[in-house]
């Protein structure tokens, strides 16, 4: 004999494992999913609407069968009764008349008058039984009928509500991963907005602290200018008081002497006294625009520092 072929192995079917989807497979698998759902909602809904008719229309026709059946046998039995109270009426007849009871006594001997009501009572007895056997035929189809839609009902009980259940389960675990996914989205956002914002923090803290270094520095060269310029307006000053004192004393020792002085020292003198008052003018101008420089500068840092504090408070808040 040939040797047996091997039987094919049964192709697994794999499910949808939602582990290896990407984002955009999840929106379709959970769109397909809810389609299902609404699909086998309305089956359902229809389902139970068309039992509902058809087991108020099963109720009905069994109610008129059965009227219909009691109607029917209540005729028979009507029948029959009248049918028995004209042979009674018909024997009362004969009875009463003499000739016509011996004729019928004589062509139909009381036997056959026995076996024509058992006839009759048989054929009777036959047709309540076929009637009653059709009635039991009519009932044990509508009961046929009434255990096939049990049937279906069940069959469609056991299918649709698992298959509603694992579409209610899919339809769940679909939403529990869009919201996992948007939760790390927006983690994600935020973590770059921080990134961003302290990086902005970063760089103005550093332009304010260059702003304030380079001010500070502003500041302090024009503090050095000035007190180089009060250095230069004492010198001055110092000089122009022994100028002076030199002046009265030769002023002193002239007049002592009684010696005329010089027209040329004293014009030499006087202009070197507006020299030196005009250079003393000018070293206070600018003194006074160097100490304005300063007051401007200082008003400056403070109103940098009143800015830079909100500012800073605004991008710790957003961070």
């Amino acid at each position: 004999m040939p040797p047996k072929g091997k039987k094919k192995e049964k192709e697994v079917v794999e499910g949808y494992d939602v582990k290896v989807m990407t984002l955009s497979e999840l929106k379709e698998y959970a769109c397909m999913l809810e389609r299902d759902i609404e699909t086998m909602r309305y089956y359902r809904n229809l389902y139970e609407i068309t039992e509902g008719y058809l087991g108020d229309a099963y109720r009905k026709r069994q109610e008129e069968l059965k009227l219909k059946d009691e109607q029917i046998l209540a005729k028979d039995i009507e029948m029959e009764r009248l049918r028995w109270s004209d042979l009674a009426k018909e024997e009362l007849v004969a009875h009463q008349a003499s000739e016509t009871a011996f004729k019928f006594e004589e062509e139909y001997p009381k036997q056959e008058q026995d076996l024509m009501k058992e006839k009759i009572r048989r054929e009777l007895k036959l047709e309540a039984e076929g009637k009653f056997i059709k009635i039991q035929r009519k009932t044990v189809l509508e009961k046929k009928k009434l255990r096939d839609i049990e049937t279906k009902k069940n069959f469609l009980e056991k299918t649709i509500e698992p298959f509603v259940a694992v579409m209610e389960e899919g339809k769940q675990l679909t939403r529990l991963v869009s919201e996992t996914i948007q939760a790390e989205a927006l983690e994600n956002s935020r973590k770059v907005f921080r990134n961003v914002c302290s990086s902005y923090k970063q760089k103005l803290h550093e332009y304010y602290k260059h702003l304030i270094r380079q001010d500070l520095e502003d500041i302090k060269n024009a503090k050095c200018k000035a007190e180089k310029l009060e250095a230069t307006i004492q010198s001055a000053e110092s000089q122009l008081q022994e100028t002076d004192q030199k002046n009265a004393l030769k002023k002193a020792t002239n007049h002592q002497k009684g010696l005329v002085p010089v027209r040329y020292e004293t014009n030499s003198i006087t202009e070197l006294k507006l020299e030196k008052n005009t250079a003393m003018d000018r070293l206070k101008e600018e003194n006074a625009v160097l100490l304005e420089q300063i007051q401007s500068f200082e008003k400056e840092i403070a109103q940098l520092k009143k800015n830079f504090t909100p500012v800073l408070y605004k991008v710790r808040q957003s961070a």
